[in-house]
Protein backbone atom coordinates (compact mmCIF):
# COMPACT_ATOMS: atom_id res chain seq x y z
CA UNK A 1 0.00 0.00 0.00
CA UNK A 2 2.86 2.38 0.81
CA UNK A 3 4.60 1.80 -2.54
CA UNK A 4 1.44 2.59 -4.49
CA UNK A 5 0.95 5.81 -2.53
CA UNK A 6 4.58 6.86 -3.07
CA UNK A 7 4.22 6.11 -6.76
CA UNK A 8 1.09 8.27 -6.95
CA UNK A 9 2.86 11.13 -5.17
CA UNK A 10 5.87 10.87 -7.50
CA UNK A 11 3.56 10.81 -10.53
CA UNK A 12 1.79 13.94 -9.27
CA UNK A 13 5.14 15.72 -8.71
CA UNK A 14 6.27 14.83 -12.22
CA UNK A 15 3.03 16.25 -13.58
CA UNK A 16 3.56 19.48 -11.66
CA UNK A 17 7.13 19.80 -12.92
CA UNK A 18 5.99 19.31 -16.51
CA UNK A 19 3.17 21.87 -16.36
CA UNK A 20 3.48 25.25 -18.07
CA UNK A 21 2.87 27.29 -14.97
CA UNK A 22 5.30 25.63 -12.58
CA UNK A 23 8.18 27.88 -13.66
CA UNK A 24 6.06 30.98 -13.14
CA UNK A 25 4.97 29.78 -9.71
CA UNK A 26 8.58 29.04 -8.72
CA UNK A 27 9.70 32.48 -9.92
CA UNK A 28 6.91 34.20 -8.00
CA UNK A 29 7.69 32.20 -4.86
CA UNK A 30 11.38 33.04 -5.18
CA UNK A 31 10.56 36.72 -5.59
CA UNK A 32 8.37 36.71 -2.47
CA UNK A 33 11.00 34.76 -0.50
CA UNK A 34 13.74 37.15 -1.58
CA UNK A 35 11.91 39.93 0.27
CA UNK A 36 10.56 37.82 3.15
CA UNK A 37 13.80 36.12 4.21
CA UNK A 38 15.77 39.26 5.11
CA UNK A 39 12.69 41.11 6.37
CA UNK A 40 11.67 38.47 8.91
CA UNK A 41 15.14 37.03 9.58
CA UNK A 42 14.30 33.52 8.39
CA UNK A 43 17.96 32.77 7.65
CA UNK A 44 21.10 34.14 9.23
CA UNK A 45 23.26 36.54 7.22
CA UNK A 46 25.97 33.99 6.44
CA UNK A 47 23.50 31.65 4.74
CA UNK A 48 21.98 34.61 2.88
CA UNK A 49 25.44 35.59 1.63
CA UNK A 50 26.17 32.05 0.45
CA UNK A 51 22.80 31.90 -1.34
CA UNK A 52 23.56 35.21 -3.07
CA UNK A 53 26.95 33.90 -4.24
CA UNK A 54 25.29 30.72 -5.49
CA UNK A 55 22.74 32.78 -7.45
CA UNK A 56 25.43 34.96 -8.99
CA UNK A 57 27.44 31.91 -10.05
CA UNK A 58 24.32 30.28 -11.51
CA UNK A 59 23.79 33.36 -13.69
CA UNK A 60 27.43 33.32 -14.78
CA UNK A 61 27.40 29.58 -15.51
CA UNK A 62 24.18 29.83 -17.53
CA UNK A 63 25.57 32.60 -19.72
CA UNK A 64 28.88 30.80 -20.14
CA UNK A 65 27.03 27.61 -21.08
CA UNK A 66 25.08 29.54 -23.71
CA UNK A 67 28.19 30.97 -25.38
CA UNK A 68 30.65 28.11 -24.93
CA UNK A 69 28.26 25.17 -25.04
CA UNK A 70 25.61 26.02 -27.59
CA UNK A 71 27.44 28.51 -29.80
CA UNK A 72 30.85 26.86 -29.62
CA UNK A 73 32.78 30.06 -29.04
CA UNK A 74 35.40 30.66 -26.40
CA UNK A 75 34.78 33.86 -24.51
CA UNK A 76 36.32 35.25 -21.34
CA UNK A 77 34.42 38.53 -21.44
CA UNK A 78 31.72 37.33 -19.06
CA UNK A 79 33.68 38.30 -15.98
CA UNK A 80 34.22 41.81 -17.31
CA UNK A 81 30.57 42.34 -18.19
CA UNK A 82 29.46 41.00 -14.82
CA UNK A 83 31.95 43.28 -13.08
CA UNK A 84 30.70 46.36 -14.96
CA UNK A 85 27.09 45.44 -14.25
CA UNK A 86 27.76 44.76 -10.57
CA UNK A 87 29.67 48.01 -10.17
CA UNK A 88 26.90 49.99 -11.84
CA UNK A 89 24.21 48.33 -9.72
CA UNK A 90 26.16 48.93 -6.51
CA UNK A 91 26.81 52.58 -7.36
CA UNK A 92 23.13 53.08 -8.14
CA UNK A 93 21.97 51.45 -4.92
CA UNK A 94 24.51 53.30 -2.74
CA UNK A 95 24.92 56.71 -4.36
CA UNK A 96 21.86 57.41 -6.51
CA UNK A 97 19.01 55.97 -4.46
CA UNK A 98 17.95 57.21 -1.02
CA UNK A 99 19.28 55.05 1.81
CA UNK A 100 15.86 54.08 3.17
CA UNK A 101 14.42 53.07 -0.19
CA UNK A 102 17.42 51.24 -1.64
CA UNK A 103 15.99 47.88 -0.58
CA UNK A 104 12.82 48.45 -2.60
CA UNK A 105 14.60 50.05 -5.53
CA UNK A 106 17.12 47.21 -5.87
CA UNK A 107 15.37 45.68 -8.93
CA UNK A 108 15.78 49.05 -10.63
CA UNK A 109 19.47 49.01 -9.68
CA UNK A 110 19.85 45.54 -11.20
CA UNK A 111 18.20 46.74 -14.42
CA UNK A 112 20.55 49.73 -14.42
CA UNK A 113 23.50 47.38 -13.95
CA UNK A 114 22.37 45.38 -16.96
CA UNK A 115 22.06 48.57 -18.97
CA UNK A 116 25.54 49.64 -17.85
CA UNK A 117 27.01 46.29 -18.91
CA UNK A 118 25.21 46.55 -22.26
CA UNK A 119 26.56 50.07 -22.72
CA UNK A 120 30.08 48.84 -21.97
CA UNK A 121 29.66 46.03 -24.47
CA UNK A 122 28.36 48.40 -27.12
CA UNK A 123 31.35 50.71 -26.67
CA UNK A 124 33.71 47.71 -26.96
CA UNK A 125 32.03 46.65 -30.18
CA UNK A 126 32.15 50.19 -31.54
CA UNK A 127 35.88 50.52 -30.90
CA UNK A 128 36.83 47.03 -32.13
CA UNK A 129 34.58 46.83 -35.19
CA UNK A 130 36.96 48.65 -37.59
CA UNK A 131 39.73 46.17 -36.73
CA UNK A 132 37.77 43.04 -37.69
CA UNK A 133 38.89 41.48 -40.99
CA UNK A 134 35.37 40.97 -42.34
CA UNK A 135 35.32 39.53 -45.83
CA UNK A 136 39.02 38.68 -46.00
CA UNK A 137 40.49 35.22 -46.21
CA UNK A 138 42.22 35.57 -42.84
CA UNK A 139 38.85 35.65 -41.05
CA UNK A 140 37.87 32.35 -42.65
CA UNK A 141 41.21 30.63 -42.08
CA UNK A 142 41.28 31.43 -38.35
CA UNK A 143 37.79 30.11 -37.70
CA UNK A 144 37.68 27.14 -35.31
CA UNK A 145 35.29 25.32 -37.62
CA UNK A 146 37.83 25.11 -40.45
CA UNK A 147 40.75 23.72 -38.45
CA UNK A 148 41.69 20.11 -39.13
CA UNK A 149 40.08 17.66 -36.75
CA UNK A 150 37.20 19.97 -35.84
CA UNK A 151 33.67 18.98 -36.71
Amino acid sequence: MGDARQGAILQRLRGLAASRHSANVCLAAGFVLSFAIPRFGLLDQYVQLILMYVGINIILAASLNLVNGYMGEFSVGHAGFMAVGAYTASMLSIEAFPSGASEWLFPLAVAGGGAGAARGGASCIATEMPKLPIGSSSAVSTSTRTRPGMV
